[in-house]
């Protein structure tokens, strides 16, 4: 039996890929989920397939391998329990231990990701997990595209333009969203009539306060109603933001705008343009965040393992700076190019580019019948 834990909604993008392909070739699978409506978004998508409650997991008996993405999911107690961190390196300088002690494996992504699993058991004082070289199943689409780029545009209504910006910022206080959030609308609603503008808010910053009853993730702000509310009437302004393929927004976009998020990680698989928005004040939240472990200021902007890729992209810009970089998309300016390390990081970005998620079933499948004889 291979369980899949996807806990909550904003972690079945992670795990789409690999329930796609442990299905396609007929796996045996149940689905671990802690709410109805992870359920249903599931069953709209996936058919046969089994489920049990989160809370109900140390009651199964049966054997078998968990994946998960989160560090907090559970496994039942007869598995072998792997998880898929749901992005490359940001923002946490350590985990709890008595989490990183549920774990017996991770599907890693790559080398630098490897070095970052490596860090946090040292860190911690535990013995490393086994780390299986799968590579990142939801990256797979942005080495070797589904479609291409003017099919994409068809299939969302955007027409061909200049250039095409995405804004993908992450959700946290201190963060571009939360800080300039109205300052980055009026550079939106203002841009080039000729400039398309993708929006991909993170799936925390879309919690319903169900989800989110204290207003952790989204501030106690309805961010897609908000936005909605003042970009209406602009034609070349798309939400891509409950879109179920994240890679999609990167393949249609000429640059991509971002703080301190993984996605900044995410586009430097392509050859798009990086942009990092400065958040002067994040330093001094992260660093009295015990979630993120506490991480010293000057960490968090220097170090690799929190800062997002800032000293791989094209630059750091303040959010009053948007509207320049809009025009200069707009007039055809020569803007920054990528900074030269990005060519050392390449290489320790992805194993397995283009074919992870078939690598990952295959590595699910030989550690099973290795664990369990069959």
């Amino acid at each position: 039996m291979i369980f899949i834990n996807v806990r909550q909604p904003n972690l079945l993008i992670h795990l789409r890929p690999i329930i796609a392909i442990l299905q396609k070739n007929e796996a045996d699978l149940t689905i671990i989920y802690n709410n109805d409506n992870v359920r249903t978004k599931i069953e709209s998508e996936f058919s046969k397939l089994c489920f049990v409650e989160e809370q109900n997991i140390d009651h199964v008996q049966e054997k078998g391998i968990t994946i998960s993405a989160d560090v907090h999911s559970k496994a039942p107690p007869n598995s072998f329990h792997l998880n898929t961190l749901h992005n490359q390196p940001v923002k946490y300088w350590l985990h709890p231990t008595n989490l990183l002690q549920n774990f017996d494996g991770f599907l890693c992504w790559g080398p630098f990701q490897k070095e970052f699993i490596l860090h946090l058991y040292r860190q911690g004082g535990l013995i490393a997990p086994e780390i299986f070289e799968s590579g990142a199943p939801l990256l797979d689409s942005l080495v070797y595209p589904h479609k291409n780029r003017a099919d994409l545009e068809m299939q969302y209504g955007i027409k061909r333009q200049t250039k095409t910006v995405l804004y993908a910022p992450s959700w946290n206080k201190g963060l571009s969203l939360d800080k300039f959030g109205k300052d980055i609308i009026d550079a939106f609603k203002n841009c080039p009539k000729d400039i398309n503008i993708l929006l991909r808010l993170h799936p925390a910053s879309l919690f319903s306060k169900e989800h989110d009853p204290n207003g952790y993730f989204t501030g106690n702000q309805a961010w897609l109603d908000f936005f909605k509310s003042h970009l209406a009437d602009k034609e070349n302004i798309f939400d891509l933001s409950g879109d179920p393929n994240a890679i999609n927004a990167i393949l249609l976009s000429d640059c991509v705008l971002t703080d301190f998020s993984s996605i900044a990680w995410d586009a430097m698989v392509t050859d798009v343009d990086l942009f990092h928005l400065d958040c002067p004040e994040w330093p001094t939240y992260a660093a009295q965040n015990k979630n993120f472990g506490l991480p010293k200021e000057v960490l968090t902007l220097q170090h690799d393992f929190l800062n997002a890729g800032r000293r791989y992209g094209n630059g750091v810009i303040a959010p009053e700076q948007i509207s320049e970089l809009l025009r200069a998309y707009s007039d055809g300016q020569k803007l920054p190019a990528r900074q030269a390390s990005v060519v050392r990081l390449h290489s320790r970005l992805l194993y397995n580019p283009g074919c992870a998620a078939q690598k990952t079933f295959e590595i699910v499948t030989q550690l099973h019948n290795k664990i369990f004889g069959y």
